[in-house]
């Protein structure tokens, strides 16, 4: 179709003489008519790029989004089963909590002697109420609470030190800092028995004041 177009293009530059001659001008000459022919070619191509550029760009973004991934969640990073994450539940701050794999074995499961909590099987039905990918966390709060999220609502805990004291002070509320502060503890606490190492825990971590 485009060479169809650009040739129809050409032809009626060139076979279209009648009104250049009433104006009192020179028919163009076969040398110009190749001039005009590449000039309109080459703007073509580029108009035909930009087109097809903006397409792919549009198509690959309704792919991702179909399958619930956004532009976002391609540059986060990768989390694991038993990481430990930020995790945020719409109402309530950021909470520490643990990426549990829901196909762990029924009948339990220990890292390094530490026993891992198997989710409720009504729990492991909620995942049907969800068409994105979503992770599966036990919050580390007194409940012990069970909840499904999204990736871009996790983000990795005890790997940015800065970024774990923002979130132990981003609730206004001293109650909720406190329980976040605990929580903290506790994950950090599970941490160190999974790996043997010190907590580390010190009057930085103090947010109350």
């Amino acid at each position: 179709m485009f060479i169809i177009f650009a040739t129809g293009l050409m032809y009626s530059y060139c076979t279209g003489p009648e009104q250049l001659c009433k104006d009192g001008r020179n028919t163009p000459s076969f040398g110009s008519c190749v001039r005009f022919f590449y000039r309109e070619i080459l703007a073509l191509l580029v108009v035909c790029c930009w087109t097809m550029s903006d397409l792919c760009y549009y198509l690959i973004q309704g792919w991702t989004q179909s399958n619930g991934w956004s532009q976002d969640d391609q540059q986060l990073i990768p989390l694991e089963p038993l990481d430990l994450v930020w995790a945020k539940c719409r109402g309530y701050p950021w909470y520490p909590a643990l990426i549990i794999n829901p196909e762990m074995p029924r009948c339990g499961f220990t890292q390094n002697g530490v026993p891992i909590p198997v989710p409720p099987e009504e729990v492991l039905q909620l995942r049907t109420n969800y068409q994105e990918p979503v992770y599966l966390v036990l919050f580390f709060d007194t409940k012990r609470t069970w909840q499904w999220l999204p990736r871009n609502k996790l983000e990795p805990l005890g790997v940015d030190t800065a970024r774990d004291k923002a979130k132990l002070v981003e609730s206004k509320k001293p109650a909720e800092r406190k329980a976040v502060k605990k929580a903290y503890e506790n994950a950090i606490l599970h941490r160190c028995r999974v790996t043997g190492e010190s907590t580390g825990l010190s009057g930085d971590s103090s947010t109350e004041d």
